[in-house]
């Protein structure tokens, strides 16, 4: 018998563990690589935002920083001690 998986599902499974896992990044690059995978096949990219510093537990780094008083930071200043494996899929 053939199973399948609903993508939509597989995205926002990802999507929760990039957001909120606690595990090594190399483990949510893993992720990342085969939910990208997925959805060229698919068809269904849509694309990425970085999570920023309200949208994760304060004990986390962000995918990309704004000022406290949510400007937008000059390039090179928002993506200092960042990490680029919390993002969100569309």
């Amino acid at each position: 018998m053939k199973k399948t998986i609903s993508v939509e599902k597989l995205k926002d499974t990802i999507n929760s563990c990039l957001a909120n896992s606690t595990c090594e990044p190399e483990v949510r690059h893993g992720m990342i690589f085969v939910l990208e995978h997925v959805l060229f096949e698919t068809g269904n990219y849509e694309g990425y935002k970085y999570l920023s510093q309200d949208q994760l537990r304060e004990d986390m780094l962000p995918g990309v920083r704004y000022s406290s008083d949510g400007n937008i930071l000059p390039y090179e200043q928002r993506f200092v001690d960042t990490d680029s494996t919390r993002r969100h899929y569309f």
